[in-house]
């Protein structure tokens, strides 16, 4: 005939007065679990369910059925560039941030993209041929994070009329120095607004 082995058992208030010796077990009935003594800490140390693990939130599992209902935590990036830096960081080590230079996401892997939108009011003044230029815009800031590599940078332009031109060069900071936007119109002393756009795309790492 099998054998039946029973440990000492009580509530959970009387394990609450009670040490058990080193390496013994004993049986919380109330809460239907085992508890570990060490010889020291009263109560022992009540061991885990599979109810009470299930009732647990899984922060990744979250994450990945939720997406965006997830809010990150609040991050200081130490490799934001610019005025008035702001940044979360999320379980799978991505980085979504900016400052005053833009915005910008960096990702685990090493990839890197920032981006920004900048507005500019001006008036054209310099003959060019048939049309009259601003000449050179006040020009892209600096990156919001700095590249660990030359990026591709697109940029586009929104223009309430006159005609555009765009040429964009640069280094892993910055898209200075050899870029400009450059509005064109057909008369002098008009003024007008536009706004200039890019993304740049590589690697912060």
């Amino acid at each position: 005939m099998a054998k039946q082995v029973q440990m000492r058992r009580g509530t959970t208030a009387e394990h609450s007065s009670f040490t058990g010796a080193v390496g013994e077990l004993t049986v919380d009935t109330t809460k239907d679990t085992v508890v570990v003594h060490d010889g020291a800490t009263v109560g022992g140390k009540p061991m885990a369910t599979q109810a009470t693990t299930a009732s647990k939130t899984d922060i990744t599992s979250t994450v990945a059925t939720a997406g965006q209902d997830w809010l990150g935590v609040a991050y200081v990036d130490p490799d934001a560039i610019g005025a008035n830096p702001t940044a979360k960081i999320y379980p799978d080590g991505s980085i979504v941030g900016s400052t005053d230079n833009g915005s910008y996401t960096k990702w685990a892997n090493g990839d890197l993209e920032c981006r920004e939108i900048h507005s500019i009011s001006r008036t054209v003044n310099q003959v060019g041929g048939y049309l009259y230029s601003a000449g050179s815009s006040d020009g892209f800031p600096d990156f919001p994070i700095v590249f660990s590599e030359l990026p591709t940078v697109v940029v586009g332009v929104n223009r309430s009329n006159g005609a555009i031109s765009i040429a964009v060069g640069g280094d892993a900071s910055t898209i200075s120095p050899c870029h400009y936007v450059e509005l064109w119109l057909p008369s002098s002393g008009v003024t007008s607004s536009y706004q200039y756009m890019y993304t740049a795309i590589g690697k912060w790492k």
